[in-house]
C-alpha cells in the first residue's frame, strides 16, 4: 500500500501494524512501530511510502516500508517482525486465516513510479 506526508517538508514519519478488525485503534492489537527517516522535504500527500507486507512458510509477518522517489525505491531499516498465530482464535488474523485468504504472500507493495 502507498501512504503519504500529512504535513508540508515532513521528513519523518511513524508506521505503526496493528492486527485486528475493530473500527477504533484500540480495540486492535499493536503488533509493532517504527519510524522512516530521510523523506525528501515536499508539499503534504507529495512524497509517497510504500509499505509491504508479507507473512511467510513459518508464518512470520513482516512489513517494511520505503520512500517511493522517482525512478527508484529507497528501502527503509529496520522491519517489523511478528510470528503469527497459527491457530485462529476468531479474529481471522491467523496466519492460517490470511494464508487461505491471499496466499502465501501477502505483498502490498505499489510498483515504484
Amino acid at each position: 500500500m502507498t501512504i503519504t506526508t500529512a504535513h508540508d517538508n515532513q521528513t519523518e514519519a511513524l508506521i505503526v501494524v496493528y492486527e485486528g478488525e475493530g473500527q477504533k485503534v484500540e480495540e486492535n492489537h499493536l503488533l509493532g512501530y517504527f519510524k522512516i527517516v530521510g523523506i525528501p522535504p515536499a508539499p503534504k500527500g507529495a512524497a509517497e511510502i510504500s509499505v509491504c507486507i508479507d507473512i511467510d512458510a513459518s508464518n512470520v509477518l513482516r512489513v517494511v516500508a520505503g520512500v517511493v522517489q522517482l525512478g527508484s525505491y529507497q528501502p527503509v531499516m529496520p522491519f517489523v517482525e511478528v510470528r503469527m498465530p497459527t491457530i485462529d482464535d476468531g479474529h481471522g488474523w491467523c496466519a492460517e486465516a490470511l494464508n487461505r485468504t491471499y496466499g502465501s504472500t501477502l505483498d502490498l507493495v505499489t510498483v515504484p513510479k
